[in-house]
């Protein structure tokens, strides 16, 4: 638009504008080294961005500069690592930007203490996603309510569990998976 209202009324204004604009960075592509990114999710500041790696991985990045990102330490290691196939397929993080989730092919919830993105430190053991069959109930979503006191995580298999993560350090679920429900005609 600048060009156009330049070509129509050539002002100096309009001439730095032009300039500004043409000397403005393009978006930066990150390269994970797990192969195929499977979700992303930005901490409540901005300043951080969590990817989910086919690998198996989740990876921190420091956004805080959108021109010049960098990752954070290591990729962290997600899941339980049975299966030789474990992809994160959801990440997300908490209201407060404290605790990160990520949601794993192999049926499992991982929390992650991220108060300090560049030394994470993982919370406990992986979670059970309320299934028998981890190969098919992969973890598709994860969400925190906004208090930050319930994580909530979709299956594969149709079933949606309620975690208390008041206590990140110390979940548990609340009640039974929720199944999904089928409406006629659908």
């Amino acid at each position: 638009l600048n060009l156009a209202a330049y070509r129509m009324h050539p002002t100096p204004g309009l001439a730095s504008r032009l300039l500004n604009t043409e000397n403005t960075p393009l978006s930066f592509s990150l390269t994970s080294h797990g192969g195929s990114v499977n979700a992303t999710a930005f901490s409540p500041d901005g300043h951080t961005l969590a990817s989910g790696n086919n690998d198996g991985t989740v990876t921190l990045w420091n956004v805080a500069d959108p021109a010049h990102p960098r990752p954070l330490g290591q990729p962290l290691p997600s899941g339980n690592f049975i299966l030789l196939s474990n992809g994160v397929f959801a990440v997300a993080f908490s209201r407060d930007g404290h605790t990160l989730a990520s949601g794993n092919l192999d049926g499992t919830i991982t929390l992650w203490n991220v108060a300090d993105p560049a030394h994470p430190r993982r919370l406990g053991q992986p979670l059970p996603s309320g299934s028998s069959s981890p190969l098919s109930s992969g973890v598709n979503a994860v969400a925190f309510s906004p208090d930050g006191h319930t994580l909530a995580s979709g299956n594969s298999n149709g079933t949606i569990t309620l975690w208390d993560v008041a206590d990140p350090a110390h979940p548990r679920p609340l009640g039974q998976p929720l199944p999904s429900i089928t409406f006629a005609g659908n």
